[in-house]
């Protein structure tokens, strides 16, 4: 069941089903399964979406999961608390709209 599809800033398409990430380039598929090691546990129960920052990472909201993708490596970013506290937060987070 695929649940969002985005346009990525480098022509590519994302596909995201519930078990893995598909990247399209027009050609070629590359696959990237959820990780357990890769997923940032929170307690969120709203929309799923993916959003794209100016550091070419794509951040996948799901329920009760986050899971972050650099881009430009194509690998799942495994301390996603980090990159958080990069960004000033100093708690988990409890909720993300």
């Amino acid at each position: 069941m695929v649940k969002g599809i985005s346009s990525l800033p480098d022509g590519r398409i994302s596909i995201r089903t519930q078990t893995m990430l598909n990247l399209y380039n027009g050609a070629t598929f590359d696959y990237f399964r959820k990780g357990i090691s890769s997923v940032y546990q929170w307690h969120f129960n709203g929309y799923e979406r993916e959003y794209i920052d100016v550091q070419e990472r794509l951040w996948i909201k799901q329920h009760q999961q986050l899971q972050l993708l650099d881009l430009k490596t194509n690998r799942f970013v495994e301390e996603i608390s980090q990159v958080m506290t990069s960004y000033g937060f100093q708690k988990n987070l409890s909720t993300f709209l």
